[in-house]
Formats: C-alpha cells, structure tokens, sequence
C-alpha cells in the first residue's frame, strides 16, 4: 500500500506531531502513535480530515485514496477531560451510565457507547437521547425491551417507526 506522513495539527494548524504510517493502518493507530508522541490518550483524540471524524476504524487507504498522496494533515481535537473518563467507563461496563451526572447522560458520544456495551445503559441516557432515532436503534439491536425507554415523540417519526417495523 505504502506509506504516508500524517502532520497532526490543532485546529488552529499548530504542529503537534507527525506520525509515519502505513496506509493499511486504521485511524486508531495512528491516535496510539500520537499518543507515544504527546501524551494525549486515544480516548482523548478526536481526528478530522477536511472537517469530517474519522472513525477508529477506518483505515487510512480509504480515507487518502489517492495513492500518490505522501504528505496529509489530521486536525486533533481533544475531548473534555470529563468527556473523555466517562466514555472510558462505558465503555468498560456499559452501565455506568446510571452513575454520570446529567450532562454526561445528555452526552451523544458517552450515550452510544454506554449503549453499544449494554443496550439497558438507554434507561439512564436523557430524555433529549431516548428521543434520538439512531440512539434508540443502536441500544434496541440487541434487544427489542429498549423501546419501552423511547420517548413518546420518537413514535410519530414514520423514519423511526419504519426502522422498529
């Protein structure tokens, strides 16, 4: 595949490192490797190119398509510090979500999580979240009792409505 250099930046293009990768890698490699190099944990990185996330799981051929590219730019940015211990709980043991304060349970990120561990952690995801389509199917996969936790708006959704049936 071959490799590329990747310049971690700030949002404001400050230089925080420069990682050489191997294009087969996925982008959480590439946070391991930032991580070596600043300190900042993987759970604390959120990596964008050309302002869209890039998922822990997506490798890096198919986000720099082209084979030529040698030298590419990721912009970090770092989660709150609370943000980021929280999604480490969930995402241990999904139903440590019942312990969070209420704006850690109204935090879209930390909620998916905790939900995609345990679909029960939806019981303790605000009332804002239990009436979020995708929310409510991420925690009704694995079982179908995480309907009795979505709110009452989300019933006369026909997108939501269809997806259920």
């Amino acid at each position: 595949m071959g490799l590329v250099k990747i310049q971690v930046t700030t949002k404001t293009n400050k230089l925080l490192c420069a990682i050489l990768a191997d294009k087969v890698w996925r982008t959480v490699d590439v946070k391991e490797g930032v991580e070596s190099q600043t300190g900042i944990t993987v759970v604390e990185q959120r990596l964008y190119v050309d302002g869209a996330e890039i998922a822990n799981k997506e490798r890096l051929c198919s986000v720099f398509p082209d084979n030529d590219q040698e030298n590419v730019q990721m912009t970090l940015i770092r989660r709150p510090r609370l943000q980021a211990q929280w999604l480490e709980r969930v995402m241990k043991y999904g139903l440590q979500l019942r312990e969070a304060p209420p704006e850690i349970q109204d935090d879209r990120d930390v909620v998916m999580a905790a939900v995609r561990r345990n679909w029960k952690a939806i019981e303790y995801a605000s009332e804002r979240l239990r009436g979020d389509c995708e929310v409510m199917l991420v925690a009704a996969r694995p079982d179908v009792k995480a309907f009795d936790f979505a709110h009452d708006s989300l019933w006369g959704d026909p997108l939501f409505v269809m997806n259920v049936v």
